[in-house]
């Protein structure tokens, strides 16, 4: 309707005036537009590693942009409104114009062209037509380039929909599935990546044909897809196959083919094969320099891929001609106030800068952030990386002051991003975007030790940071949003939605130049006004978002108010030391303590004998845990060195990081013989932030209707095919019969409801069915596998080998009844039933228990997993605490079922009788002692709170 209006209005006769003369020969120049494209830089989503196509689009845009009907006003302009453009435009024309806009960089022509089309294909009732599949097909793609995964989704399924069950296209199912093939992969869904990419590869195989450059294009990226999943094998062999292919069909006249190449470079350089990859990152110079000449920008793009590589193989001289040519060739193409010029200068000062050459590496650093300052947005990640360059030079320069301030700006910033972005992200986008960054919160760690004797304060930033960022990325904002999507409320979804859309869409404008915005008419600071407009109405609609997703900012001195006098907190930091730009292999820990002097700083202790601490004292304090045994060294290297700090506290909130997280502080004995357990009351927290939550739970006393779940002693061999048995079936544990049947006693007598399951009903399906009880007790196996023998083709415990060395998730667990055929691969269901006899970490994060105080598990070391630095334990720990409870009792070590089922009676006693599990769990583990006084048998459960 708003196209038929506006072709009414005057302007609109004026455009037709000036453009109907050249109508015929314009339309074919649209169609002929693309003989300088090949089909594979539209319609294919394409896994590209390197940018070096780019400056070539923007050429032929500006060669070609004339030729368009419709958009021709005058020399050198493009109306920006689609009810201006000219009425005779058909969708086909439309559509043919979104195309040559996306192969050229010009998303939001682009954008407008796409629906234009598509608006025009329903007005004439042929949505569902083979040009609207087309149309969708390429909104999916267009969404997915600029971000905004949602949208991407919603239109490349409609497609793949259209194509498959409509119009019965193979060829146009194929690129489908290649097009959601490539978004899943981006979006960390590997398994739908997978399946997508592997039909893609065999219809395009079928429909295409055995050498077309669309094949290629979908087997670059299933390589670049097991790339990714770490199967570099497999990953340089399809590529190659790709690229041979590619070879027949694109030739060089292709920017796709010398990018495709790039990709195999890549993958090289991934290997340390650098001497492979320069031979073709020289050929594909040499391709570039046949087509553009040695002055294009493109040229320059792969002049400093090749520095990049000849930094890591430590070729420096050629580090420093690559990058020195091509900030010439930018300064003649766009001169000496442009972003991409202030980028090229950077990584010149960056590399004067890892040589030690501040002298060289300062005046081109000042300059690249007054560039950027200038050309680009305040929130750029170009223009934050610059910042913190600049601090590391003035910590070089041994300005600690100067160097302090602009390493907070810099921090802030991150965090802002953190903010920004982590709400819209999916979890693979979270682990990448927090593997990037991560590192520059660990190299201020690093500064602060230099720092702190001329910048005492800053021990306050490094606590505050820490609490900021510490287990970041396993947190419940997809557990959120799974329950606003299924919430059945369809404002409140429709709402979500447009929330994540504008998010996801800020995410890619950030990342744009101050031009770039311009040009597209994009107003950045309406765009934000508009997303938090957006996510007040949402925290109004819905308690569930507005808990789940507002990241409130508390500072040391927040929690240090929340403390009285005989109260610690102490975060346990571990973190590489940094020589500058480059990470040392010598390992440091440190603990910052706080108390209820609010006005007083962090009080910084190091260990700098963190190597030992991770290897040589874990070895010993594990086995003598594992032994039975008494006394070690363990009290003076773990604990020793803040024994001062603590005096005077009896209550200290502990979070622990690294090797800590495998130690059981209590169990440190003194020189006295006394444990810690004897003088200190230790209180373990995920992060100490959380105890400003805790502190208002801890005193709350048990009522009489809460309700319980208790699962224990499960039938692991139930329909177990003896014919085919590989091994010995899981032994049984009929201890934990006895000890659930004791702790339902314990809660019935106190008038609770309680739900047991034992046997055959023990089941990972009865688990799952749960709906958040107060109490869960879970007596069973648990499991850690903490390393996988490579090239393993069997299911681990139900998972793919490759899936499960990747995700450390996958690799641990527990077992319930039925779990003998999944261990032995014996009639292995596939891994996706809701019922294998296995709940691995990953599953168990997706329980339903919002509401439940404790969980407790039984069995055997089910506080094990991967240890990652600032993120704790993956494990079951982390899980169950994504999924809801509060508190969560794990154990460190393997404990015999007798003192097991004496502690959890206890435990349970004086829980019931207080109300305070954190006290009854304490004199529990205290009794125990003085039955048996070594720490093997009282000391392997600790509970941890959020």
């Amino acid at each position: 309707k708003a196209i038929k209006k506006a072709a009414k209005e005057e302007s609109i006769k004026l455009v037709k005036k000036k453009t109907v003369e050249l109508k015929d020969t314009a339309i074919q120049r649209i169609e002929k537009w693309s003989n300088e494209y090949d089909a594979t830089e539209y319609n294919y989503a394409v896994s590209f590693s390197d940018n070096s196509g780019f400056y070539e689009a923007e050429d032929k845009f500006e060669k070609h942009k004339r030729s368009l009907v419709g958009f021709a006003v005058k020399r050198g302009t493009i109306q920006e409104k689609i009810g201006d453009r000219a009425g005779e435009m058909k969708p086909e024309d439309y559509n043919n114009a979104g195309e040559f806009f996306y192969a050229s960089n010009k998303f939001r022509s682009a954008r407008l062209s796409f629906k234009a089309a598509l608006a025009l294909l329903i007005a004439e009732g042929r949505a569902d037509s083979e040009t609207g599949a087309l149309v969708k097909s390429n909104l999916g793609l267009l969404y997915h380039t600029t971000g905004r995964f949602t949208l991407s989704e919603e239109f490349s399924l409609a497609a793949l929909k259209l194509r498959k069950e409509t119009l019965n296209d193979r060829a146009g199912y194929g690129a489908s599935l290649n097009n959601l093939a490539v978004l899943y992969k981006d979006l960390g869904r590997y398994n739908e990546a997978e399946e997508h990419i592997r039909s893609a590869v065999e219809i395009t195989r079928e429909t295409m044909g055995e050498k077309s450059a669309a094949l290629a294009i979908v087997l670059n990226n299933q390589a670049i897809l097991f790339q990714v999943l770490g199967n570099y094998k497999e990953a340089e062999r399809i590529l190659k196959e790709a690229i041979e292919i590619a070879g027949i069909e694109l030739r060089e006249k292709s920017p796709n083919f010398v990018r495709l190449k790039v990709n195999l470079a890549l993958l090289y350089q991934l290997q340390n094969r650098y001497d492979e990859a320069e031979e073709i990152y020289l050929e594909a110079i040499r391709i570039k320099k046949n087509r553009l000449g040695t002055n294009h920008p493109d040229y320059a793009v792969m002049l400093r891929n090749l520095a990049s590589l000849y930094q890591l193989k430590g070729d420096y001289t050629l580090v420093e001609e690559n990058l020195n040519k091509a900030i010439e060739i930018y300064r003649k193409k766009f001169g000496e106030q442009h972003h991409v010029y202030a980028a090229a200068i950077y990584d010149l000062g960056r590399f004067y800068q890892f040589r030690g050459d501040i002298n060289k590496a300062r005046p081109l650093i000042t300059r690249a952030i007054q560039i950027q300052k200038s050309k680009l947005g305040d929130h750029h990640p170009s223009l934050t990386e610059s910042m913190e360059a600049m601090a590391v030079l003035e910590w070089q320069e041994g300005k600690l002051n100067e160097a302090a301030r602009s390493y907070i700006n810099v921090l802030d910033e991150y965090l802002y991003q953190i903010n920004t972005y982590f709400p819209s992200m999916s979890n693979n986008d979270k682990s990448r975007f927090w593997e990037k960054i991560h590192p520059k919160f660990m190299r201020f760690c690093s500064f602060a030790l230099d720092a702190e004797k001329d910048v005492p304060e800053i021990t306050g930033n490094v606590y505050n940071y820490h609490i900021a960022t510490k287990a970041l990325l396993l947190n419940t904002t997809n557990k959120v949003k799974n329950k606003i999507l299924n919430s059945g409320d369809e404002k409140l979804i429709k709402k979500y939605n447009e929330w994540i859309d504008l998010k996801e869409y800020l995410a890619r404008l950030y990342t744009m130049s101050k031009e770039e915005l311009a040009a597209d008419k994009i107003n950045l600071d309406s765009l934000e006004a508009e997303t938090n407009l957006k996510e007040k109405e949402l925290s109004r609609a819905s308690e569930l978002f507005e808990t789940g997703y507002k990241m409130q900012a508390i500072s040391y001195t927040d929690i240090s108010e929340k403390l009285d006098e005989r109260e610690a907190c102490i975060e346990i930091l571990r973190f590489p030391k940094y020589n500058f730009l480059v990470p040392d292999t010598l390992v440091y820990y440190c603990a910052l303590i706080i108390d209820h002097d609010r006005d007083k700083l962090p009080e910084l202790v190091v260990f700098e004998n963190g190597n030992q601490l991770e290897s040589f004292y874990a070895k010993k304090y594990r086995t003598a845990m594992q032994r039975g045994f008494e006394g070690g060294a363990f009290y003076e290297v773990y604990w020793k060195p803040l024994e001062n700090k603590t005096s005077g506290k009896t209550m200290l909130y502990v979070s622990v990081d690294g090797i800590y997280n495998q130690i059981n502080i209590n169990t440190l004995q003194m020189a006295s013989g006394k444990f810690i357990i004897e003088k200190k009351d230790i209180y373990y927290v995920t992060n100490t932030k959380d105890v400003i939550g805790v502190k208002n739970r801890i005193s709350g006393s048990v009522s009489v209707d809460k309700g319980a779940v208790l699962l224990g002693d499960p039938d692991y061999d139930k329909d177990f095919d003896w014919q085919q048995m590989k091994q010995m079936t899981l032994p049984e544990l009929p201890g934990t019969k006895v000890e659930v049947e004791k702790i339902e006693t314990q809660l019935v007598n106190k008038a609770w409801k309680v739900k047991v399951y034992l046997q055959e009903d023990a089941s990972e399906e009865n688990l799952k069915r749960v709906k958040s009880p107060y109490l869960l007790h879970i007596a069973t196996h648990g499991f850690f596998l903490e390393d996988l023998k490579p090239g393993r083709q069997e299911k681990i415990f139900g998972i793919e080998p490759m899936k499960a060395s990747e995700n450390p998730l996958l690799r641990s667990g527990l077992m319930f009844t039925g779990a003998d055929n999944t261990v032995q691969n014996i009639n292995v269901r596939e891994s996706r039933s809701t019922d294998d006899g296995i709940l691995n970490a990953y599953e168990a994060m997706i329980l339903d228990l919002d509401h439940t105080e404790l969980v407790v598990l039984s069995a055997c070391e089910t506080g094990l997993g991967e240890i990652r630095n600032g993120e704790g334990v993956y494990g079951l720990q982390r899980a169950f605490q994504i999924a809801g409870t509060s508190s969560v009792m794990i154990s460190l070590w393997q404990v015999s079922d007798e003192v097991t089922q004496k502690l959890m009676t206890n435990f349970y006693k004086y829980w019931l009788e207080t109300g305070d599990k954190h006290k009854a769990f304490t004199r529990s583990q205290l009794e125990i002692k003085q039955k048996y006084s070594a720490p093997f048998y009282w000391g392997a459960f600790i509970m941890v709170n959020k």
